[in-house]
Formats: structure tokens, sequence, C-alpha cells
């Protein structure tokens, strides 16, 4: 088992199905425009968890930087799916199963093991911008040793061409 980061449009989605249809995880959540099908999966799978065991230790975790940036760009991702004070009492009081990560010193480590450029398909070279290095860093902080790694929802062709998370991408 393993935890599941959001990047910033797969926690947009998120954010809307948990205030819509799963019901601030009493529901389902679903496959949508920026949740895959095994994200939903993960997410669903960890929320039974904390439903069914004191002791689960996975969580669904979104960076604070990927709040900050639904922010920034609210219309475009939010789409009036759900309301800032809605967003606002999640930030004060967040499920326990749902874990907001800092963005501090304890990343820099992470930082250092990622490529400046990603080779694409086709022998390009892409520059890594240091906004998505900011969601791989964060997963790559929730891995320990002998367990499996955090998994990390994008579709970011630069993220998913990134050998050290190409696998736990979904």
């Amino acid at each position: 088992m393993a935890d599941i980061v959001l990047d910033t449009d797969g926690l947009a989605d998120f954010l809307a199905q948990y205030f819509g249809p799963a019901n601030r995880g009493v529901g389902r959540f679903m496959e949508s425009e920026w949740l895959s099908h095994r994200a939903a999966q993960e997410i669903n799978r960890i929320v039974d968890f904390f439903r069914l065991d004191d002791w689960a230790k996975d969580h669904v975790i979104a960076s604070t930087f990927a709040f900050m940036e639904i922010a920034r760009k609210w219309d475009q991702l939010i789409q009036g799916r759900f309301r800032p004070y809605q967003l606002r009492a999640l930030l004060n009081d967040p499920d326990e199963w749902f874990f907001i990560a800092s963005v501090d010193t304890s990343l820099i480590e992470f930082f250092y093991q990622l490529p400046a450029t990603v080779m694409m398909e086709g022998g390009n070279a892409e520059k890594l911008e240091w906004t998505d290095a900011v969601h791989v860093a964060t997963a790559l902080s929730r891995n320990e040793p002998g367990l499996p790694h955090c998994r990390l929802r994008t579709r970011d062709t630069r993220i998913v061409r990134i050998e050290l998370v190409a696998n736990d991408c979904v």
C-alpha cells in the first residue's frame, strides 16, 4: 500500500468531487477529467482503510504549493464546482486521511535527485519546471525503504518521463 500525491490539476478534481459527489469521502471518488481510474481507486482504498482501521497509514496528499496554484488559477481550475469557504473549512480541519504537505527545506534533498531536463519521445529534451518538481519531490519524500513507492497523480508528460517516478504515476 502507498500514499498518493495529487498534482494541482488532480487536486482541483479531487476537491470538486470531495465537496460534490464523494460527499467528503463518504461517497466514492470516480474517474474524471484530471483523476485517472487508478488514482480514484487509490483514493477510495485509502479512505476505506481509514474507515475500517484506526491504524491506517496511507494518505491522500497535496502540497501547500498545489493549493497556492489553485488559488492563483481559481476560475480556470475550479470552474464553479465548489466555493472558497468550503476549501477554507478543509484547510482548517482536514480529514485524517488527507495530508497537506509542507514545501520547506526538507524537500531540498529530493529536488537534487531530479533532472533539470527530461528526454521526451522523439529525442527532444524539455526542462523540468520547478512547479512540477515540487509535486515530484513531495512524492519522493513520502517513500520509505522497503515499502511500496508513493503514487503520483499526474498527466504531465515531463513528469511521467522521470525515471525515479515513472512507474508510480497514476
